[in-house]
């Protein structure tokens, strides 16, 4: 999703399933094991209140490739409900793409708000 903010942006507001807070940022869901590393492997512990970073693909049609992903909490949930789940904050800019299948979404950058459950 090389596109604008502005284009991004339009297409959160089509498909509704993510909060958008003041055009700039998105709320969404992350599942991560008990003991707060990623479910698919050690590269990330994920702490509250912290900011992680990487490269993320860009290609649409990849449901599960390299980059920070995120969720609607229904389907980060059905992804993986025997650890934890995550309330994240994502800026529009950050985000890599919205896979067509089931809307997840990659990005660049996430920061991790509070655990939910």
């Amino acid at each position: 999703m090389y596109t604008s903010k502005q284009d991004k942006l339009e297409y959160l507001k089509k498909i509704n399933i993510y909060e958008i807070l003041n055009n700039e940022y998105i709320i969404a869901y992350k599942s991560v094991r008990s003991d707060n590393y990623s479910v698919f492997n050690f590269q990330y512990k994920y702490e509250i209140g912290k900011i992680y970073e990487s490269h993320c693909d860009c290609n649409l049609d990849e449901e599960d490739s390299f980059g920070l992903s995120a969720w609607t909490k229904e389907k980060a949930l059905e992804y993986y409900d025997k650890g934890k789940l995550l309330k994240v904050k994502i800026n529009i800019n950050d985000i890599g793409t919205i896979t067509f299948k089931d809307n997840k979404i990659r990005c660049f950058k996430l920061e991790v708000l509070e655990e939910i459950k």
